[in-house]
This record gives structure tokens, sequence and C-alpha cells, in this order.
């Protein structure tokens, strides 16, 4: 039983990994360099702002 039960995560691993890879668009180095920059600079810097926050006050 215990078997079964990794195969049948293995199989929903692989159907999530290649639905993801097939509908996804696939970026070279230099496009996603300029996306980073561009976008995720700011989730990071609010992340890092929410981290110490929750230092100074919750710990």
């Amino acid at each position: 039983m215990p078997y079964f039960v990794l195969l049948f995560k293995v199989l929903i691993f692989c159907v999530i990994a290649i639905a993801t890879r097939g509908t996804l668009p696939r970026y070279r180095f230099d496009q996603f360099t300029q996306l980073n920059w561009k976008h995720f600079i700011y989730i990071w810097i609010g992340f890092l702002i929410f981290n110490i926050f929750f230092t100074v006050f919750f710990l």
C-alpha cells in the first residue's frame, strides 16, 4: 500500500511539472535578469521589510 501512495505522489508531481513546462514561456538568461530587476526586486524589498518588522515587533 505505501508503494501505491508514493507512485501516486510521483505521478501527480510529474503531471504538474510537464503541464507547467508546457504552458509557461521559456525565458533566455538576459530576459530573466531583466524581468528579475524590473519586477521581483520590489517583492524582495517588501519581503525584507516585512521580515524586519516581524523580527522587531514579535521576537
